[in-house]
C-alpha cells in the first residue's frame, strides 16, 4: 500500500456503502488546486483506465473487471470484491515537509474495527495504528469521508462532520508501494461499494 509522507494532510473519498467493507488507500468546500496530490473523480464510464485530475498524472489501472455505475456526482466505480485500482509509485507523491521520504496511510472499514465503521490510520516510528473508528455506517447510504493527520493528531470526518480523534506522534514510516483504492495489500481486505470521487491533499 503506498502513501505519503508529510506534517499534514488530507484524504477524502466519497462511496455509496453497499456491501461488509470499503478500503481505500487514500474532497468538498472550495478546493485549492496548489493542494492537490491526486484526484480521481472516477468519470471514465467505460475500460480499465482512471484518470488523475490533478497536475501530476497519477493515473491507475483497474485490476480486475470494472462496473461503471451511476454516481453522486457523474458516473462511478462499483468495487465488487475483486476488482481495485492501482497506482504507481510517482515522484509527486513523494511529499516533504518535516518528515522526508514517502510513508504509509490508509482510509478504511474493518482494521480493527467493525466492518461498517470508517477508520482511518498511518505507520510511524511508533508502529502501525488502525485510528480512531467512525460511528457504524448504513448500508445503501452515500457518504463523504475525510481522514486528516495534522502531525499530532488523526481525524475522521463524515459528511464534513468530526466524529472521531485520536493522537498519533512519531514520524510516518517510509514506502515506495503503489496506491491500492479499493483493497488493503497483504490483509485481505476487500471493498464492496461504489467509489465516486477520491483525493489527497498536502494540507489538512
Amino acid at each position: 500500500m503506498r502513501s505519503i509522507v508529510i506534517n499534514r494532510f488530507l484524504l477524502f473519498i466519497t462511496f455509496f456503502v453497499f456491501g461488509v467493507i470499503l478500503v481505500a488507500t487514500a474532497s468538498e468546500a472550495k478546493i485549492n488546486t496548489d493542494s492537490m496530490v491526486a484526484a480521481w473523480f472516477f468519470d471514465e464510464g467505460k475500460g480499465k483506465n482512471v484518470e488523475d485530475s490533478s497536475a501530476h498524472s497519477n493515473h491507475g489501472k483497474i485490476k480486475g473487471n470494472p462496473k461503471w455505475v451511476a454516481g453522486k456526482f457523474g458516473r462511478a466505480l462499483e468495487l465488487d470484491g475483486g476488482t481495485y485500482v492501482e497506482v504507481a509509485d510517482n515522484s509527486s507523491l513523494d511529499i516533504v515537509d518535516y518528515y522526508s521520504g514517502d510513508g504509509n496511510y490508509f482510509l478504511s472499514t474493518g482494521c480493527g474495527g467493525g466492518p461498517t465503521q470508517a477508520k482511518f490510520g498511518i505507520t510511524s516510528t511508533n508502529g502501525h495504528t488502525c485510528g480512531p473508528a467512525s460511528p457504524v455506517l448504513k448500508k445503501d447510504t452515500w457518504y463523504h469521508v475525510a481522514g486528516v493527520f495534522d502531525g499530532k493528531k488523526l481525524s475522521v470526518f463524515i459528511d464534513g462532520e468530526l466524529e472521531t480523534v485520536q493522537d498519533q506522534g512519531g514520524n510516518i514510516t517510509t514506502s515506495d508501494w503503489p496506491i491500492i483504492i479499493g483493497s488493503y495489500a497483504g490483509l485481505g481486505y476487500k471493498s464492496n461499494a461504489i467509489i465516486d470521487e477520491l483525493a489527497v491533499f498536502n494540507v489538512a
